[in-house]
């Protein structure tokens, strides 16, 4: 979810926390990825139980495509798809 300024959301293995920040049709996502359940397996295929990841994507209507990078291994990298799904109150 991005909200003000906040990115947050989860899944079931990981909560993510952090901050967005616009520039025109881009966007900067840099969030904070931390294991709370379950098998500690991340997005990158390691079992790393916190990591740092920046998301750089551009906004078309009601989403956004870009990159993803992992801020301590940034040789590792994969693409990422956000849909707006609704608003917030």
């Amino acid at each position: 979810m991005l909200d003000n300024g906040r990115a947050f959301g989860g899944d079931s293995q990981y909560f993510y926390n952090g901050y967005y920040e616009l520039f025109g049709d881009k966007i900067r996502v840099e969030v904070k990825s931390q294991h709370y359940f379950g098998d500690s397996q991340t997005i990158f295929g390691d079992r790393s139980l916190i990591i740092h990841i920046t998301a750089v994507g551009k906004i078309e209507g009601d989403q956004i495509n870009g990159v993803i990078v992992r801020a301590d291994k940034p040789e590792m990298t994969g693409g990422i798809r956000m849909v707006r799904r609704d608003r917030l109150p």
